[in-house]
């Protein structure tokens, strides 16, 4: 049987590291700055996506590995291991997206874990689909464009993981700013999944979350 997180300050802190991610990312990414600095907050970012997603020691066990794998992959200068790197991390965290939805869907009771659950599982399919971005730009580039030039090239590599990053959480959001596009079928293809599922995610977690509410008002004597 799958298990799943139970302590109730798995998803704030879940949440939280997602957004220090989000946030100090871009800096850790640029140009000059050792690549220490990258290598930790990977890691920390996958040891809490890990721990707080795990449910058994086991899993956190088993699942460190790939982590390890992707964490080491992505800073070899080996195109093929460095490609790997960034599918395994994107399998990781894939794998944490569903394994939170799982559980928030079977929340009884709407509570701050419920939210905060939500929450994670959304930054947690955005993070997941930057890793593709990336994967496909690093494997085919030139599959997306910078105000209109080859986004390899446009930028340094060392800022392609942060760009792209950036261009999930607007296609994620459907805000569409235009200053980043996909240019290949691959990456059109792949943004529109992205588009759709998250659509998808916030309809189905409103209307799980309306149910849930309803029931506790039913049940309250």
């Amino acid at each position: 049987m799958l298990k799943l997180p139970t302590n109730r300050l798995d998803y704030p802190v879940l949440f939280t590291g997602q957004i220090l991610f989000l946030l100090l990312g871009p800096l850790l990414w640029a140009d000059g700055l050792a690549s220490i600095g990258r290598i930790v907050l990977v890691v920390l970012f996958l040891g809490t996506v890990i721990a707080t997603t795990g449910g058994s020691r086991r899993f956190v066990l088993f699942a460190s590995i790939p982590a390890a794998l992707a964490v080491v992959f992505q800073e070899s200068s080996n195109a093929v291991l460095h490609l790997s790197g960034a599918l395994l991390m994107s399998a990781l965290l894939l794998n944490a997206f569903v394994r939170v939805l799982l559980d928030v869907f079977r929340h009884r009771v709407v509570s701050s874990s419920t939210i905060f659950g939500s929450l994670s599982g959304y930054l947690l399919l955005g993070s997941a689909f930057a890793m593709m971005f990336y994967a496909l730009e690093v494997a085919v580039p030139g599959s997306f464009e910078l105000h209109g030039r080859a986004l390899t090239g446009a930028v340094p590599a060392a800022q392609l993981a942060p760009v792209l990053s950036y261009f999930s959480v607007v296609t994620l959001t459907t805000l569409g700013f235009g200053d980043l596009l996909p240019a290949s079928p691959g990456s059109r293809s792949l943004a529109a999944v992205e588009a759709l599922l998250g659509q998808i995610f916030l309809v189905v977690l409103v209307a799980r979350l309306l149910s849930a509410f309803g029931r506790e008002s039913e049940e309250r004597p």
